[in-house]
């Protein structure tokens, strides 16, 4: 289930087969033979919980040597959907959701100690002795036993024709499905970038309708304007008060005038004048002449009246100017909130401190508007392009095609076996025949043979090229030629075998027939010339290549049982740093029982 890479450490030294476990739950033979992974004396059960190439979540319930049931599982509410329970209903489905066939399941997705070339070594084929040259010939193929019953046995051959016919047949239309999904996944892919961008229409579209606009917030239509021209209008409001700056005319500050009442001056004086009046009227002789003081007493009140009287028609006239001055400062106050009333209502609508924001808020409509106009002109031209248009008709031709396979093959009922499989029960009892209709030669003696056999002299063994076997599965992961696959995989496969061999060796070549030739600093060797631990180091890299360039492609997770017969020690970090990266693009499994392993995964689990 999704990425990552998690190590399965055994809880006892018995192996854990998890890879031939996992490949003969999904592939079952009909025959039972997972019941070999079954504890004598017990019965067993086993739940597979894996995700599909559609997204879906399965659960593969099977009995060992048994029936199964296929489910589909909804991780959010914890149901489950009864998918099928007959084995060749859900070979078909496994099929769909993104199985492989089982030979490149267990040749490119697991990786066991038993793969590895130096683990399958051929004899090698030295010039017959003398003492040789008088045995028989060793059979090149597994010996059988003579049909005991001919006819019965070539029924047998005639019904596994015709099971190979439509072995074939089946084969040939999964292989073509295998590759309508393929297209179907890359033309769809091309056609989800369209979907995309009108999606990204649709998205832009509802942007601009949200956006606010002086219509939607109802403001005037140039409130922008307005607001551009606010800061003139605040300069020029505060040039005109200063103009009316009353407090510095001399006149203005006489608009109050003490009251002649309240002149003490001229009250003293009225006094004066009336006691020396007074007086003279009271006094005889030369004192009468104190009359004539109250003259200038008068005279001075007289003054004080006079000036009381100026400053009050000067205040009056100070007073009007004030009136006329009050009146210009609210007609420039009035004129000012009258043309800024709109943009101090857009603030407090639109929520901004400054007359200038407003003016961002409402140029993103214009933004958004651009860019709706150019994404719809960009939606245009691809519903123009012939290219785009081929692409639709090819995505309803391919699914059409699709269906009539899947209904042929639902047709023919699928098939569980592999035609591999059947040419070798074919030969088996055609040898089988042959032997039965050939006549049987006499036995020899023990003192005949065995001496000669003894004094053969013994060969070491030789190892094959593991590169065409690579090729042919990588071929078939790429829908490619050999050729081609090399050319994809050349690069990082020379960049794995370099830092899992200290860069001994600097190239890899391959010839016509798929055989790889390796350059190193002493020359050129062949592959199967190389020593035991970098042949299987060479595969390693070739399988980890395969599985970084088809793994994260395909959803399909990686099965890794433990590797310490082949691996270098002093390589197990690196080789974990490795498969850490592997478990980025899929899920990586790997059964080990070395202590360093645990140490670098996302997830350890004890099995």
């Amino acid at each position: 289930m999704g990425t990552g890479y998690v190590v399965l450490t055994p809880s006892s030294l018995v192996p854990v087969p998890l890879a031939g476990l996992v490949s003969a739950l999904l592939f079952p033979d009909g025959r039972g033979a997972e019941v070999a992974y079954q504890v004598p004396g017990q019965r067993g059960t086993v739940t597979l919980l894996f995700q599909g190439s559609d997204q879906g979540t399965y659960r593969l319930l099977r009995e060992l040597g048994g029936a199964g049931v296929l489910h589909r599982v909804e991780l959010a509410t914890g149901q489950m959907e009864l998918i099928t329970d007959d084995s060749l209903e859900m070979a078909q489905f496994l099929r769909q959701v993104g199985l492989p066939p089982r030979r490149t399941f267990d040749q490119a997705f697991t990786v066991t100690s038993l793969q590895f070339p130096t683990k399958r070594p051929k004899a090698r084929q030295n010039a017959p002795s003398v003492h040789a040259a008088a045995l028989p010939s060793l059979p090149t193929a597994q010996p059988v036993q003579a049909a005991s019953d001919v006819h019965a046995a070539r029924a047998k051959l005639f019904e596994l024709m015709k099971e190979l016919d439509l072995a074939q047949e089946i084969e040939r239309i999964q292989f073509r499905l295998d590759e309508i999904a393929s297209e179907t996944s890359e033309v769809e892919a091309k056609l989800q970038e369209a979907a995309a961008l009108q999606a990204s229409v649709k998205e832009a579209e509802a942007a601009f309708a949200s956006a606010p606009s002086p219509e939607s917030m109802q403001l005037p239509n140039d409130i922008t304007a307005r607001a551009e021209r606010f800061p003139q209008l605040v300069a020029k409001r505060d040039e005109a008060l200063a103009r009316l700056d009353l407090g510095s005319d001399p006149g203005f500050r006489l608009a109050h005038v003490e009251p002649l009442k309240a002149n003490v001056r001229f009250w003293a004086a009225i006094a004066a004048g009336l006691v020396l009046f007074a007086a003279g009227i009271a006094l005889k002789g030369a004192g009468h002449y104190l009359a004539l003081l109250d003259i200038p007493a008068f005279g001075f009140a007289a003054v004080l009246a006079l000036r009381y009287v100026d400053d009050l028609q000067k205040a009056q006239r100070s007073s009007r100017r004030g009136e006329r001055a009050a009146a210009r400062e609210k007609k420039i106050v009035d004129d000012f909130e009258a043309e800024a009333q709109s943009v101090k209502e857009a603030m407090a609508v639109l929520k901004v401190d400054k007359p200038s924001d407003i003016g961002a808020v409402f140029g993103q409509k214009a933004q958004l508007g651009q860019r709706l106009k150019e994404l719809r002109a960009r939606t245009e031209t691809l519903q123009k392009d012939p290219a785009y248009v081929a692409l639709k008709g090819k995505d309803q031709q391919l699914k059409k095609e699709q269906q009539v396979l899947e209904a042929k093959l639902t047709e023919k009922g699928g098939y569980l076996r592999e035609a591999r499989e059947i040419e070798r029960d074919i030969d088996r009892i055609k040898r089988s025949i042959e032997a039965a209709a050939a006549p049987q030669p006499a036995p020899a003696r023990p003192a005949e043979v065995a001496a000669p056999i003894a004094s053969a002299p013994s060969s070491p063994p030789t190892f094959e090229d593991p590169f065409p076997g690579f090729l042919a599965i990588a071929a078939d992961l790429l829908m490619t030629d050999p050729a081609g696959a090399m050319n994809l995989l050349r690069e990082r496969l020379t960049q794995y075998f370099a830092a899992l061999t200290d860069r001994r060796y600097a190239a890899i070549e391959v010839d016509g027939a798929g055989r790889a030739t390796l350059q190193s600093g002493g020359g050129r060797v062949a592959a199967a010339e190389l020593p035991p631990r970098d042949l299987d180091t060479l595969y390693l890299a070739c399988r980890l290549t395969l599985i970084e360039r088809c793994g994260g492609r395909n959803k399909i997770p990686v099965i890794i049982e433990d590797l310490l017969t082949i691996i270098d020690p002093a390589k197990v970090a690196l080789l974990g740093r490795m498969l850490k990266q592997l478990g980025t693009i899929s899920q990586v499994l790997h059964v080990t029982s070395n202590p360093e392993f645990p140490a670098m995964a996302d997830t350890v689990v004890k099995v």
